[in-house]
């Protein structure tokens, strides 16, 4: 069985050997590691383990393994063979206290199609932002097509040309290249590249604004009218995000429906982003829970039927059911609300 588990050990890849080989060597000479013989010293042993053999546990369990829906992480050997993309073609979810393993597939596959998820999570980050973090996280500079040949709605603005008409200005990639600026779906016609100076003037508004001036509702219209940044960019997104989120957490000092109005314009937003994710089906079951506790009942129930209409196409069978019934039988007071999530923590 060991040799087993090293050669399957053997095969996956790790990110950052240094570390790896400096956290083992921390580990081998814990206290109470040496004083339980928990890795044997002798090499005659049969469960004796080098210090590169111990750091490339180390170093595959840091780079291949999940995260839990319950906090934490596990090792699926056959689940850390999915490739990663930024625009995945599948969702991954955790079950039975973190045993088990479920992949969905978000649309159609072909066939000898590679499964992909969405390693690190990044939903609606920049280019830029999320080849950083693959780079440091897992060693690696994402070559995905989102990352190098589609445009990045992340950093949508509408056209800045006078003359065009309905025109959506989006990079390329990271968009640092001359011409990797285009228009799509406006009357910029074969001119639809942005010259050098009108990406500068772009980012230019990217980095003002990414100085804290986007605070409120106010900030976020202003830009959307002042600098003719695009609603789905993801500075307005994350922004009117936080708010949403924090709309709910004040709830009682907020007025009656107030935080159902905040958290409208959010998934407004969401629906156009990131449509057909389990992330939207949270937001979603977000929302019933704030009518839910507001006494909005009615309005719970239709939020949870697009969250069930979701889940169906890109969520696992609990957290289809879960939903299913929260929208045949909502709870009718907070308290009967909780019980009903605290079951499913205990499913998961």
């Amino acid at each position: 069985r060991r040799a087993t588990v090293m050669e399957a050990f053997g095969n996956l890849t790790v990110s950052s050997q240094a570390r790896d080989l400096a956290m083992a060597r921390a580990v081998v000479a814990l206290p109470s590691v040496v004083q339980t013989q928990l890795l044997p010293a002798q090499n005659t042993h049969p469960f004796y383990l080098s210090v590169t053999d111990v750091a490339h546990m180390i170093g595959v369990l840091n780079t291949n393994s999940h995260m839990l829906d319950l906090g934490g992480s596990a090792l699926f050997l056959l689940g850390a063979m999915m490739e990663s993309d930024c625009r995945p073609n599948s969702a991954f979810f955790t079950s039975a206290k973190g045993s088990r393993l479920s992949v969905v597939a978000m649309r159609p596959l072909a066939v000898g199609e590679p499964i992909s998820i969405d390693y690190g999570n990044n939903l609606h980050r920049p280019t830029k932002e999320r080849q950083e973090y693959f780079s440091n996280t897992y060693g690696f500079l994402c070559q995905c097509n989102s990352c190098t040949s589609l445009p990045d709605k992340c950093r949508a603005f509408y056209c800045p040309r006078p003359q065009c008409k309905a025109g959506i200005v989006m990079p390329i990639g990271r968009g640092d290249a001359e011409g990797f600026w285009r228009c799509y779906g406006g009357s910029c016609g074969e001119d639809s590249s942005l010259s050098p100076s009108e990406q500068k003037h772009l980012h230019n508004i990217e980095v003002e604004l990414s100085q804290g001036v986007l605070d409120s509702e106010e900030a976020c219209d202003e830009a959307v009218q002042k600098y003719r940044i695009h609603p789905t960019h993801h500075l307005i997104y994350w922004c009117m995000h936080a708010l949403g989120e924090q709309s709910i957490e004040m709830a009682t000092q907020l007025e009656p429906g107030e935080p159902r109005r905040a958290w409208l314009r959010v998934l407004e937003i969401a629906e156009q982003i990131i449509p057909n994710t389990p992330e939207l089906v949270l937001m979603y079951d977000k929302l019933a829970q704030v009518e839910c506790v507001s006494g909005n009942l009615k309005g719970a129930q239709e939020a949870w039927a697009r969250a069930y209409e979701l889940a169906c196409t890109c969520s696992d069978m609990l957290t289809r059911r879960h939903i299913k019934r929260l929208r045949d039988s909502p709870p009718l007071t907070p308290e009967a609300l909780r019980a009903v999530y605290a079951e499913q923590t205990l499913d998961r």
